[in-house]
């Protein structure tokens, strides 16, 4: 469950997440029409992919452009080391940190990561893995509010879980969900009801009004 005074820094940001959950829009590199249309529905965070060899180019232009953190999707602290010297403040890291200079990027530049949990089990067994990442990152040198947790390809089958994930102490992110839009937004709503604090959503419009419905009801009681 959500606990009092829970921030999370993005770049110079420091965001309460106490009760207000953020939103996070994936966009492919140079697509900022697309950029533009998610920040314009509420998106509070937009992620580009990092396979590509146009990431770190399209980084800089969309930190240039919109004024919204921007997280980078890479494997590899090379590409996350330059997206962070053009403007990323966080990077997801599918792998779990397995390029070791990957943690150390980071820390140099003052940015944050998300700790992925890409295996399959129990929900004990991902938060023990989450955990362990998330400490790792912390011993690395990261700073502790800018050290978010994502349980990836798991999150649909341990969604009952989230609560076990959230208690981890770290902000947990999750999605997006399997189904269509509805379904979909209707696990959004228990996640962050149960602690999850980013929403990555396809539907950004529908995710941002139940985040503020939420967190209404979370201010509220």
């Amino acid at each position: 469950m959500y606990r009092p005074g829970v921030l999370l820094c993005l770049g110079p940001r420091a965001v309460d997440v106490t009760t207000r959950a953020i939103v996070m829009g994936t966009v492919a590199p140079f697509d900022l029409a697309r950029a533009e249309q998610l920040v314009g529905e509420g998106a509070g965070i937009l992620a580009v992919d990092g396979a590509s060899a146009g990431a770190v180019p399209a980084v800089a232009a969309i930190a240039g452009r919109l004024d919204v953190p921007v997280a980078v999707v890479t494997t590899s602290a090379e590409i996350a080391g330059a997206a962070f010297a053009a403007g990323a403040c966080l990077a997801i890291d599918p792998s779990g940190f397995a390029d070791p200079g990957y943690l150390p990027a980071a820390a140099a530049a003052g940015a944050g990561v998300v700790a992925v949990h890409g295996g399959t089990g129990q929900v004990a067994d991902a938060a023990s893995a989450l955990g362990a990442l998330a400490d790792a990152a912390l011993a690395a040198g990261v700073q502790r509010e800018r050290i978010l947790v994502d349980a990836g390809e798991q999150a649909p089958a341990v969604l009952r879980g989230t609560a076990r994930l959230a208690a981890l102490g770290w902000p947990l992110l999750l999605g997006p969900f399997p189904g269509g839009r509805e379904a979909g937004l209707a696990a959004a709503a228990l996640a962050v009801g149960l602690g999850c604090r980013v929403v990555r959503a396809g539907d950004v419009r529908g995710a941002r009004r139940v985040c503020d419905t939420l967190a209404a009801v979370l201010e509220a009681a």
